[in-house]
């Protein structure tokens, strides 16, 4: 009998690497390694038991990260990481870019697995080093959206594009009219962000007939959702579940190569 080994989806992203390790559908264990770690990520790797992998699959935004990080699997492992957006790996959502090769990978698969999980037409927030605003129509089609700088990225621009405003670590902040620079800086930035999320959001509805449903994301998900009510759903890990699932769209050996692979979005696209 065939021992079931567990599938690692591994999420590159600006700041951080998030590993998933999945047994059948259920996300075991979820790690992050510092992106900066990519050329040296095998103790990590190893700790998080990858030479245990049934399979491995990849999302990235970081084109020199993947290749630092596929060459450490490679030493510890013996099969080829499938990478979404390579070798004729597509997510399979029709992609109603302009250009649709300029579409970053972890939006399509977050609105891939939004909309197999939460159905169409959808909203997905996902707020991370930057926040990406993606829509799906109705009949299941990747429409595009917006890429707003993250919270993190805000603080950063302050500091250093300025004489005077300190350096402010990402927290809570007070009262709406702040007392002291510290205060306005992250009334403006976290306040400002849920704004921009509430407004945003809006509109997006409005452009989609007024019924979509709203799915937040990413590592600062959580934070950002006290200060805003436009989320019908929190899916903290929705990218690494995407991964599987797209991981699992390729082991039925669906046919994709007329880069479209509309036919696995037929139980989700109303009518």
């Amino acid at each position: 009998m065939k021992t079931m080994k567990p599938l690692f989806a591994f999420d590159i992203g600006n700041s951080n690497i998030t590993a998933g390790v999945f047994f059948g559908e259920r996300l075991l264990r979820r790690v992050n390694i510092p992106t900066a770690r990519a050329e040296n990520c095998g103790a990590s790797l190893r700790n998080i038991g990858i030479k245990g992998a049934g399979d491995v699959v990849i999302c990235s935004v970081v084109p020199a990260a993947t290749r630092s990080f596929c060459r450490c699997l490679k030493l510890l492992s013996l099969f080829k990481p499938m990478v979404v957006g390579s070798n004729g790996v597509i997510v399979p959502l029709k992609n109603l870019y302009t250009r649709p090769k300029e579409t970053g990978q972890d939006r399509l698969v977050n609105a891939y697995a939004a909309a197999k999980l939460f159905g169409v037409p959808l909203i997905c927030v996902d707020l991370g080093t930057a926040v990406t605003f993606d829509a799906v129509s109705a009949r299941g089609e990747y429409l595009g959206g917006m890429i707003f700088p993250g919270m993190g990225m805000q603080l950063r621009a302050l500091s250093e594009g300025t004489a005077l405003l300190p350096k402010v670590k990402l927290q809570a902040p007070s009262g709406l009219l702040g007392k002291r620079t510290q205060d306005g800086i992250l009334n403006g930035v976290v306040r400002g962000t849920a704004a921009v999320c509430d407004g945003l959001c809006d509109g997006m509805k409005k452009q989609l007939g007024g019924k979509a449903v709203v799915i937040g994301t990413g590592g600062d998900i959580r934070f950002i959702s006290r200060y805003t009510r436009v989320f019908d759903r929190i899916e903290p890990d929705l990218t690494l579940r995407g991964l599987r699932m797209v991981y699992e769209h390729y082991n039925k050996k669906t046919d994709l190569s007329n880069g479209e692979g509309m036919e696995d979005m037929e139980d989700i696209a109303r009518p």
